[in-house]
């Protein structure tokens, strides 16, 4: 039985072996780097072109390196649009909570101030109360800000996706221009 593969006649020493390792760790970078930029440029169809480049790396190991990269473009997506709104549902809500909290204490410690027939029976505790429903509604504001935030963001979030499906080069652009227009916002306040 002949085989066409030759066997070397001496094995690989070890310079040989770790000239041959970084060829292909730079082989597959370089694969990773075609396969983000197709996927960028053209989306994710017509990979014979990219295939036939690569010749010498395995069909398993091309198709395990464009799930790869499809997963870091896609959390790329996700973390352009979050740096955008920085909103934490849970703690947005969990202030929303503590708010109501501290705003009925501020209730009741005003009624404490009140007399009976509803005259005031202390006018500093009363003050102290206004005082702190005022700094409630501020943190009122925010909260409701968050949320707000939170909506935009969830609603960009899945914009870009189904945008990034049909041309992952247009969801990176629209990415870019939403950040440009927050920054030039921020900016400018």
């Amino acid at each position: 039985m002949s085989s066409n593969v030759e066997m070397p006649s001496e094995p690989l020493t070890r310079d040989e072996q770790e000239a041959s390792f970084r060829r292909s760790g730079e082989r597959h970078r370089e694969l990773h780097e075609t396969i983000k930029g197709h996927l960028l440029s053209f989306g994710d169809r017509n990979w014979d072109r990219i295939r036939d480049a690569f010749p010498g790396i395995s069909s398993s190991t091309f198709w395990r390196q464009v799930s790869i990269v499809r997963v870091e473009c896609a959390a790329r997506r996700a973390v352009g649009i979050s740096q955008l709104f920085s909103s934490d549902l849970a703690g947005a809500l969990s202030r929303l909570r503590n708010v109501e909290i501290l705003w009925r204490e501020a209730e009741t410690i005003a009624e404490s101030a009140k007399r009976t027939d509803g005259t005031i029976r202390d006018a500093n505790i009363l003050g102290r109360s206004i005082g702190t429903r005022t700094k409630l509604l501020g943190k009122l504001v925010d909260v409701s800000r968050e949320l707000r935030d939170f909506e935009h963001s969830t609603f960009l979030e899945a914009m870009v996706e189904v945008l990034g499906d049909e041309s992952p080069e247009l969801s990176e652009r629209v990415i870019k221009r939403m950040y440009e227009r927050f920054h030039q916002a921020a900016d400018a306040a």
